[in-house]
């Protein structure tokens, strides 16, 4: 039984998004954060995954500001976001803290 067909989940493509960055293939990572941006058109992709990619490319500006609308749209996977690696590779704990204290 394959609960997720044979499409791969977009939380999956944006850890791969981020994998392939961190390795220095960006080509293949701008590749998939395209692809997760389109599909962000037809339907609600979680932030964490583009935050990811943008991590990996070590675009700090726009890691907090998927982060930050992460939190702002109460995005369920906000609550990783102390603990994601690829969050805090590229954010500082202190901006990071800011975007997560609205949550109390």
């Amino acid at each position: 039984m394959n609960l997720f067909g044979n499409e791969p989940t977009m939380d999956f493509l944006g850890a791969l998004g981020y994998a392939h960055a961190a390795a220095g293939h960006r080509d293949e990572a701008m590749r998939l954060l395209e692809r997760l941006q389109n599909e962000s058109k037809h339907r609600y992709i979680s932030l964490m995954a583009l935050a990811g990619v943008y991590a990996g490319l070590a675009d700090k500006d726009r890691v907090l500001d998927q982060l930050e609308r992460g939190c702002d749209l109460h995005d369920p996977l906000m609550t990783w976001m102390k603990a994601d690696v690829r969050s805090t590779s590229s954010a500082t704990k202190n901006d990071i803290g800011e975007c997560y204290s609205g949550w109390a």
